[in-house]
């Protein structure tokens, strides 16, 4: 349902985190206001400003920003681009004491006069599918839905942080490569899941030919070639771990023990058992 005023919070539950999500409509208008939570919001559409009493925050579509607790704002939509928010409000106190410092991390790395760009589509789908798994729990309120909530906050706190780090680290380049940086960054994250390059593609808005290409001039290995890789590093150090060879392979994302066989002596030279020996 379009909006034509914001959503009013006047306190959180008891988890002390509420997750919502506002779609504005063309005569949306929010007064200054001052709320007792902090704010993360993600521009899912439109563009507009985040207006405070000493300072204004332009943004867009894919932007992220936090708001601190107590103090004034209002957010302003630019004429004919109407804005949907995904907002979390949380209480600092609820976070435990352990996930301070990356609370504190993600505090100084994205501050309210800064705007961090989710706009590729890996961080896009990751706060997609975050939103819409916690707006289920919020809803259904199935059994122990509070503790998911809290820790899908704190899985989102630590994405925030990675995400703020790697755009520090960032060395800019044209789209195509911020693009294929994107793809390794979920590849690196998500390798032991099942995924096509058919699928990639069209996450990414591209023919499968084109982002094949793309990432292998990027990267100098195919996409199968690079997940393939990634299997067997994480598989070498499930051997050394657990010793077990079936359940390195299954935990590395490969679901048949022969095709591991083949792969990881063609990768490493020796068998898996070999391996194990060689690495007592």
């Amino acid at each position: 349902m379009l909006r034509d005023s914001p959503v009013i919070v006047s306190s959180l539950p008891e988890s002390g985190i509420l997750y919502f999500k506002s779609s504005h409509s063309e005569g949306f208008r929010m007064e200054m206001g001052v709320w007792s939570f902090r704010k993360i919001c993600w521009i899912e559409a439109g563009s507009g400003i985040l207006e405070f009493r000493d300072k204004k925050v332009a943004f867009s579509q894919g932007d992220l920003l936090t708001v601190s607790p107590y103090v004034e704002h209002r957010f302003v939509d630019n004429k004919g681009d109407p804005c949907t928010l995904s907002m979390v409000c949380y209480d600092d106190k609820m976070i435990p004491s352990s996930f301070h410092a990356i609370h504190e991390r993600m505090l100084t790395m994205i501050p309210e006069e800064k705007v961090i760009s989710l706009s590729d589509p890996w961080r896009w789908n990751f706060m997609h599918h975050h939103f819409r798994k916690i707006l289920i729990e919020q809803s259904n309120k199935s059994l122990a839905y509070q503790e998911m909530i809290k820790s899908s906050f704190i899985e989102l706190l630590v994405f925030l942080v990675r995400v703020a780090s790697a755009e520090e680290k960032s060395l800019g380049g044209n789209s195509k490569d911020r693009l294929i940086q994107g793809l390794i960054n979920h590849l690196e994250e998500n390798f032991i899941d099942d995924m096509s390059i058919d699928g990639l593609a069209e996450i990414c808005n591209m023919s499968t030919r084109s982002l094949s290409r793309h990432f292998k001039e990027f990267t100098g290995k195919t996409i199968v070639q690079y997940i393939t890789q990634l299997r067997i590093n994480y598989a070498c150090e499930r051997l050394k771990e657990t010793r077990q060879i079936s359940f390195s392979a299954f935990d590395s994302g490969f679901n048949d023990i022969s095709f591991f066989y083949r792969t990881f002596k063609k990768h490493l030279g020796m068998t898996p058992r070999e391996f194990l020996v060689k690495f007592k």
